[in-house]
């Protein structure tokens, strides 16, 4: 056999029997007297026990074209003696390839050929021909054993047929060698396997077919690369050579280069994954000369792909060739830069349909049904085996035909079901080894109430073995148009067939079937579980469903069975759906069960659609569900989130747009604690493997050093927080309240008060919780900016709008933010305050006296010296400023006021003329409020600074405070920051350029030493937005930037920072937690997050 398969057959054989009383005269019985039975007419002998036969049990037997085949058979009675039947007849059928192919069963021709019955000594017969014309022969053998009288021998009988063996009629000599890689590129240290098809010189109508002949491997360099065992190539190091590919005189060669680098896991992003050369702009490609073409599976995804214990993903497709008899299930296998491949199982035969998965000792399963072995059969192979090395385990049909004398259940003839519906599922097992579940129909006669068959399986296979258990026989009446037909009425028709992981506490899998009814749109799904040796079905609540606003104009739902979530019990195990078509506007019917025995979790958008296959992947609590492509998918959270992702965007194709978004079929999938790996077909013409690391998601209970969870809302409102540590250490936060269209309106989960409290050891990150909750439908009232006093601890003040009268109050907590009392009118809108020793230093933002509305209104500077006081003194400092008309909606960026050392700033660009120009207004006060200098510019050509980003500084080794702001431009890949920078109130100023490109708005820090730390969303790359950071010491230079949640989604958002006493910086940032920026379809979803990281 090729590459060392080893196959291992049936222990008995499959058979029928029947009884036969032959007359030969009408019987009268008349007084007890009859035809037999009397002296002068004895009883006829019963017909003897049909005897054991060996040497017909079904079976492939290989043979050339020309070779001849001997088949003994040997007959034994119940003491083992050889037995002779009263008849031996034999039969056979033959599927020709050649000569325009077709099945022929001529008579008296075997196999095509003139035939031998011989006797070779009593009870043994051997059937011999010569192999004919190559094709695919099944043998059928008849014994049939009489009683009767010594002048009528056969009155009583019994018959029983035996087989099929199948005789498969292939190879020769070899003429060409065809090398399936076209190059070969490695790196020192790693070992890849090549492969390659010897072929026959094509016949007269100019097919090609496989010789099976054996062939070897050689490098023309050994200081290059070496022969790895036999059919593996190992880089030495850098170079080139040739590898060559023999098979008897037959040669062919690749080029090898080996080249630098190292063995590891495959990176993110994606890469060429299959070797044949495919020309990636037709469907076919090339082995040698042997045009080829992918095969699509019926079920593209399930069960191709699976990982290693290291991480390291292989795969399995169906491939066939255009003139050549060969149909392969290929294995590519990553060896540490790229990808290897080998066939499964010998070249002549045809698999389709396989199921793939690799144990955690690294034993390669995959189960798939042949055609020349006939069946389903279960491929092992062991770690160290060479490639092309597999061990063969028939997956049984039925228990007694394991081991049994008797089976009455018929798998021959007309009365088959197509095994095209034999439904198939693989799940490695925790332990090592595979289980795989598998659905077989019988059709048995002896009960013609019942004699449609059902069988469904569960097979635990190791390396050495398979045992099979039965989980359900289900038997039907055939009515009158036979079982097919009537297992499409009856809805028994298997519409899928899927292991999932075993339940908590249990050792078992789930095994989940969908049954097909006839004219319905939709399948019933049946859970299978073991419970105490017995296996109990559960029934989906279909009916519950229907009644959803569902009718017949739904489509059966497709299902995914989702890995085991990291960490465990956290997300569904299954999800299912009617009608899921992610490009639609409105997504469909889809339910995720967590787990089944809770029921479904209903997300439902009801607009009908084409069925889809989908296909699942879970980490870290959140399942991605796809439906064949891998975009879009759609995210579903552990937090309830439905959302849209996009992760194609992140790794295009050569070439690719995004008008092919979608055109990458999923063929394989799989995933670790960690990635997901996708094997795509790539608009028909390729094989990519994909590897993405999906964003790890925040945690709510998490410390907020590894990023503290808030809460989630549906937004594209860009938030404005002030977070707020007070001199114990805690950080308040006001996440206001919003209202959540996608949630009946409710408010969204960030919404709210917050407070972290102070960190419980140096260093380490804090606990945040929620101290005021909004309710929906009422006034939320509670302060958006925080101050403290170390004279009066645990006393937070903080300012509030009056939701009586509208103005703004000065308020107290004495129960760290929970209540609020004492309120204190400061009046007006306050636009921004500052803490200077005491008391309050404020800007506001009112109309002016008399004005019906919002407008015309104007900005006024107030100071108070103490806020401690129950009737507090507030001082206006300076005339009020009118808001120009013009720069009314740009008032946030023409305002602020910062703290000082020695007291505040105050600035302003409010002047009136044309709002890209215009003077800067800045005045520095005391701490007591004294207007200490000031500085009106002329009129700028350009003022476009954002006052918002305005913050004071320290130079080392200076004593002037400096000033910087900064304004934008745009930019192809987003907005280029410009820095405008001075010591003495823009007298004289300075300009420097932020590196990077980066979305509005910014924020400044002002850390421990002076310098400051500038944070905003910073474009990484087309569709990645990230929170980032660069630092200046001096306004003139500037860090690279650096990413503060890499690890997040691909859209993040600066919501608001402030430096806090432990040396760090902390964070509130927005991260959608996808694989691409911006909202697709569905609206954007953003994690707050708050994150403390230390001072760079």
């Amino acid at each position: 056999m090729m590459g060392g398969s080893v196959r291992k057959g049936f222990a008995a054989a499959t058979r029928q029997v029947s009884r036969c009383w032959v007359l030969v005269s009408v019987v009268f019985v008349l007084g007890g007297c009859g035809l037999f039975g009397s002296p002068s007419n004895p009883e006829p002998e019963p017909a003897p026990p049909i005897p054991t036969v060996i040497g017909m049990e079904p079976r492939a037997i290989q043979a050339l074209p020309g070779e001849r085949v001997e088949i003994d058979v040997r007959m034994t009675d119940a003491d083992g003696q050889p037995f002779e039947p009263y008849s031996f007849e034999w039969w056979s059928v033959i599927d020709r390839l050649e000569g325009g192919g077709g099945w022929s069963s001529e008579n008296g021709l075997m196999c095509d050929a003139e035939p031998s019955v011989e006797t070779l000594s009593p009870g043994v017969r051997r059937l011999s021909f010569v192999a004919g014309r190559r094709g695919q022969c099944t043998i059928n053998v008849r014994i049939k054993t009489c009683g009767g009288l010594r002048d009528i021998p056969c009155i009583n009988s019994e018959s029983a047929d035996f087989g099929p063996v199948f005789v498969n009629i292939m190879g020769g000599d070899t003429a060409s060698v065809a090398p399936m890689q076209p190059s070969v590129t490695i790196v020192p240290g790693e070992s890849r396997p090549v492969w390659a098809i010897p072929m026959l010189e094509p016949d007269k109508d100019g097919l090609r077919y496989p010789s099976g002949q054996s062939w070897t491997v050689s490098v023309s360099d050994s200081s290059v690369a070496v022969v790895d065992g036999t059919r593996r190539v190992k880089g030495v190091a850098p170079g080139s050579a040739e590898i060559e590919f023999r098979s008897g005189d037959a040669v062919a060669t690749i080029p090898l280069t080996v080249v630098s680098g190292t063995v590891g896991a495959p990176p993110d992003g994606r890469m060429r994954m299959e070797v044949i050369d495919f020309d990636g702009i037709t469907d076919t490609g090339d082995i040698r000369d042997v045009p080829a073409t992918l095969v699509n599976p019926i079920f593209p995804h399930k069960h191709r792909m699976s990982l290693d214990s290291r991480g390291w993903p292989s795969a399995v497709f169906e491939v066939s060739a255009v003139g050549v008899h060969w149909h392969g299930v290929l294995q590519m296998e990553w060896t540490g830069s790229g990808f290897g491949i080998q066939q499964v199982g010998d070249p002549f035969e045809n698999y389709w349909q396989p199921q793939y998965a690799v144990d955690k000792a690294g034993t390669r399963f995959v189960a798939t049904q042949s055609s020349l072995m006939q069946g389903l059969h279960l491929a092992v192979q062991k770690p160290g085996y060479e490639p092309g090395r597999w061990d063969f385990y028939p997956l049984p049909r039925r228990i007694d035909i394991d081991g049994a004398a008797d089976d009455d259940m018929l798998i021959q003839g007309d009365v088959q079901l197509d095994t095209d519906r034999e439904g198939i599922s693989i799940l490695k097992r925790p332990d090592g080894g595979v289980w795989v579940a598998y659905v077989v129909w019988h059709h048995d006669r002896t009960d013609p109430e019942t004699p449609c068959v059902r069988l469904l399986r569960l097979a635990t296979a190791t390396a050495d073995g398979v045992q099979v258990r039965d989980v359900e026989e289900l038997r039907f009446s055939e009515g009158v148009n036979g079982c097919e037909a009537a297992a499409k009425k009856q809805a028994r028709e298997v519409a899928n067939l899927l292991l999932m992981p075993p339940a908590p506490g249990r050792n078992l899998p789930d095994i989940l079937l969908l049954e097909q009814e006839l004219n319905v749109k939709f399948s019933y799904p049946r859970l299978y579980r073991a419970d105490g040796g017995q296996w109990n079905r559960t029934d989906w609540p279909i009916d519950g469903l229907l009644e959803d606003n569902l009718s017949s104009m739904y489509r059966l739902p497709v299902e995914a069975a989702v890995p085991a979530p990291v960490p465990q019990d956290e997300a569904a195990r299954l999800v299912w759906s009617m009608n899921f078509d992610t490009f639609s506007d409105e997504l469909e019917l889809a339910y995720f069960g967590s787990p089944f025995d809770d029921g479904p979790y209903p997300v439902c958008f009801c607009d009908p659609g084409d069925p889809v296959e989908l296909f699942a992947l879970q980490n870290d609590g959140s399942v991605w569900v796809g439906d064949g492509n891998l975009s879009p998918l759609l995210k579903f959270t552990r937090n309830g989130r439905l959302v849209r992702d996009y992760p194609e965007l992140q790794i295009p194709a050569a070439g690719e747009t995004d008008e092919w978004v979608g055109m990458n079929n999923v063929w394989g999938w799989a995933a670790d604690d960690s990635r997901f790996f996708f094997m795509v077909n790539h608009s028909g013409c390729r094989l990519d493997l994909v590897v993405i690391t999906p964003p790890r998601m925040a945690r709510d209970d998490a410390p907020d050093t590894e990023g503290a969870r808030l809460g989630d809302l549906l937004t594209a409102t860009e938030l404005n927080l002030r977070p707020m540590e007070l001199p114990d250490g805690s950080v308040m936060l006001q996440a206001g309240a919003r209202f959540d269209l996608a949630r009946n309106h409710e408010l969204d989960p960030l919404s709210g008060l917050w407070r972290a409290a102070p960190p419980a050891v140096s260093g380490g990150g804090a606990g945040w919780s929620k101290v005021m909750q909004p309710l929906p439908m009422q006034d939320y009232q509670s302060p958006e900016q925080f101050f403290a006093l170390d004279s009066h601890p645990g006393v937070i003040f903080g300012i509030w709008t009056s939701r009586h009268t509208g103005i703004d109050e000065l308020v107290e907590s004495h129960d760290g933010g929970a209540t609020w009392t004492n309120p204190r009118e400061l009046g007006g809108f306050i636009f921004k305050a500052v803490q200077v020793g005491k008391g309050l230093a404020f800007i506001t933002h009112q109309p002016v006296d008399g004005a019906d509305g919002g407008r015309p209104t104007e900005v006024g500077t107030w100071f108070l010296q103490d806020m401690t006081v129950d009737e507090p003194i507030i001082v206006e400092l300076g005339a009020r400023v009118p808001v120009p008309s013009n720069q009314y909606s740009q008032i946030g960026s023409r305002l602020n006021i910062l703290p000082l050392p020695d007291g505040f700033m105050v600035l302003m660009s409010l002047d009136g003329t044309a709002w890209r120009s215009g003077r800067l207004d800045i005045r520095k006060y005391d701490s007591t409020g004294t207007l200490v200098d000031s500085c009106v510019s002329d009129v700028r050509e350009s003022l476009e600074m954002d006052l918002s980003t305005a913050e004071a500084f320290d130079v080392a080794g200076d004593s002037d405070t400096g000033v910087i702001m900064l304004r934008h431009e745009a930019k192809g890949a987003g907005a280029e920051y410009h820095a405008y920078y001075s010591f003495d109130l823009f007298r004289t100023e300075a300009e420097s350029i932020l590196p990077g490109f980066w979305e509005p708005p910014m924020k400044a820090v002002r850390m421990d030493d002076g310098s400051l730390a500038f944070l905003g969303t910073m474009n990484v790359a087309p569709d990645l937005e990230r929170a980032a950071w660069t630092v200046t010491a001096d306004g003139e230079s500037w860090s690279d930037p650096s990413l503060l949640r890499p690890e997040g989604g691909f859209d993040q958002e600066i919501w608001g920072a402030t430096a806090t006493s432990d040396g760090k910086v902390l964070v509130i940032l927005g991260d959608n937690q996808l694989w691409r920026a911006g909202g697709t379809g569905l609206n954007q979803v953003m994690d707050g997050i708050a994150l403390r990281v230390p001072q760079p």
